[in-house]
Formats: structure tokens, sequence, C-alpha cells
């Protein structure tokens, strides 16, 4: 009865709202005339909550991030693309008199393309499907070796190596000689298992979410995105693309429970991210 009347007490409007606000607060950027304005905007709409309400926060937010990352246009993250979009999603649903059900609407479609789009790139690249993708970044990437570490399936050495070929290969204009890089059969496997299944539930989540919500299957959207959340942000940690679908997640669903879920999702994000992840990742 307890379990139940609190999550019949959230207020989804102000919980993805605050979230929202929380989470640019602390990875809006690294550059400061980024961060600075961000950061202003953001404690001024948790400190004083009715500023989180107003259309022109929001608009300031699209702004800066807008401007302030065409500096670097070519150089972005993908997720830095999708909190535009995600303000923007905002921004016009303040103008609604029905906000929670048209951000639900804008929030499924976010997912649905975002998803539909990784999912046509991986098809079309060059070095996806043949695998080179997945072993170059297992065994050159910190946030996923340090976890092939513990398995003992790369040593820190061997990473180390790998790193330094790259440094070599991208510094010299010349090199004297062929370089190679280092890795095991069961780094191939592993890599070749995850090129295949990143690739098949992302196609998945995103036909869910683009699907209309009377076709009975989809009911299963919220576990689609849960498990890839949760197997995907926590092993290969992009902290920052994984906290915002989070959010986005928590913004679309119709269930309390499943609202719970997506907030603890991106409690333990920020949680692995600031006292976990340092000491796996190398």
């Amino acid at each position: 009865m307890m379990k139940n009347s609190f999550f019949n007490k959230i207020n989804i409007k102000q919980l993805v709202l605050t979230i929202t606000l929380l989470f640019f607060l602390m990875n809006s950027s690294k550059d400061v005339y980024i961060q600075l304005p961000v950061s202003i905007i953001c404690l001024a709409a948790l400190i004083f909550p009715d500023f989180k309400l107003l259309k022109i926060t929001w608009l300031c937010l699209i702004l800066i991030f807008s401007i302030g990352n065409t500096f670097h246009y070519f150089e972005l993250d993908n997720h830095k693309f999708l909190y535009i979009y995600w303000c923007i999603a905002i921004f016009a649903c303040l103008f609604s008199d029905n906000f929670e059900n048209d951000l639900k609407i804008n929030a499924k479609l976010l997912i649905g393309f975002v998803f539909a789009f990784a999912s046509l790139w991986k098809i079309i690249s060059g070095d996806y499907l043949n695998n080179s993708f997945f072993v170059f970044t297992s065994i050159t990437d910190g946030r996923i070796a340090g976890f092939f570490g513990l398995l003992h399936l790369l040593s820190k050495e061997t990473i180390m190596q790998n790193r330094n070929a790259v440094n070599y290969l991208v510094n010299e204009s010349q090199p004297p000689y062929q370089i190679g890089l280092l890795y095991t059969s069961g780094i191939y496997r592993i890599a070749q298992f995850l090129t295949y299944f990143g690739l098949l539930i992302e196609i998945i989540i995103s036909v869910l979410f683009l699907l209309p919500d009377k076709i009975s299957v989809t009911k299963y959207r919220d576990y689609a995105l849960i498990v890839f959340l949760f197997f995907t942000y926590l092993v290969a940690p992009v902290w920052e693309f994984g906290s915002i679908l989070s959010i986005i997640g928590l913004a679309q669903t119709d269930s309390k429970k499943k609202s719970a879920i997506y907030v603890l999702l991106f409690l333990i994000m920020q949680i692995y991210r600031i006292h976990i992840g340092r000491f796996l990742f190398l």
C-alpha cells in the first residue's frame, strides 16, 4: 500500500524538469562559455522552482547549446545534439495545455528516431558490421577495456601498447613500419557479439517506440529500453548519452514503477561515473 501510494504521488512533470536541469548542471560541457551560463540557469531554476516552468529558461538553454557547440560542430558528441532536441521538446510543450501528454509523445518519437538513425548508421557504415569498430574500441578505450581487464582478457600493458601504437600512427605522417594492434580471440568473439546484439536491440527499440500505442507489442518498449540502458551504459559507459536517454524514457512512460526504474538508472549512472568508474577504467 505504501509503495503504491509513493508511486502515485510522483509528479512526472516536475520530476522530469528537475532531473533534466540537474543533469545539465553536472554534464553540460567542458567549454566554460557553455558550462557557466548553463550552470547559472540550472541553479536558478532548481533553487526557484517556478523558473523551470518558464519558456525563457528553456529557450536560453537551446540558444546556449546551439550557438556554443557550433565552434566545434564536426567534433561534437552525438548526445550533445540530443540535449538540444530535448530542450526544444520541453520548450514547445510548455505552450501546450496538456504538457505531460505532449511531452510523452515527443519523448517517444525522440527515442524512436534516435535508435532508428543509430541502426541505419551501423548498417551503412563500413567499419561496424565487419566488427572492426568494436574490436578497436574494446582494445583502446579504457571505459570498455577496464571490464575486460577485470575478466583477465586484456592486460593494462596491452591497452597502453595499443594506445601508443594509435598515437604514433596518428601523429607520424609517414610511419617507418607497419604497426599492429594486439587482442585475443576472446576479445574478438565478445566484440562480434556486441556488434550484432547492439544492432538488433537498437532496431527493436526503434520499432517499439515508433509504432502506435494501440499495437499491443509496444507495451514492451520500456523493458527493451531499460535493458539496453542497463547493459550498455553501465558496461560501455557513455554516461551522458545513457543519462539523457533515461530522462527521456522517464518522460514518456505511463507507469509509475517504470518511472522509478528510470530514475534509479539515472542515479546509478551518476554514482558509477563519480565513485566507481574511476577504479575500473584504464
